[in-house]
């Protein structure tokens, strides 16, 4: 039986996964963040530490998918992070007759992972 992921978990273990190295590169304690976590006061990261997360993000990403996730001017909590970087990844996503953007989305996907 094939497993079915939430592609909402994949996407917050992603940023997860970021922020925390964001967090290692500037000599910080690891934080585990709530949704309601804002990205500057809460987790004390500056524009350009955000900035870098975004990029981060979004650099697996097709152009237009990456530019609608970095135009988003309403991220000042780790959640609308999170749903933005979701958003960008579901417009990315290719359509199901397209077997094979679906085949090297997935090998893009598993490169991702293995990191």
């Amino acid at each position: 039986m094939p497993e079915h992921r939430d592609p909402s978990r994949d996407i917050d273990s992603l940023v997860r996964a970021e922020l925390a190295q964001i967090f290692r590169e500037t000599g910080r304690e690891r934080y585990d963040p709530s949704d309601t976590d804002r990205l500057d006061f809460d987790l004390g990261l500056s524009s350009l530490e955000v900035t870098t997360l975004l990029t981060r993000l979004t650099s697996r990403l097709d152009e237009a998918s990456a530019r609608r996730v970095m135009a988003e001017t309403d991220i000042a909590t780790f959640g609308d992070l999170c749903r933005a970087v979701q958003t960008g990844y579901s417009a990315a996503t290719p359509a199901p007759d397209d077997d094979l953007a679906a085949s090297r989305q997935r090998a893009a996907a598993r490169r991702m992972w293995g990191r």
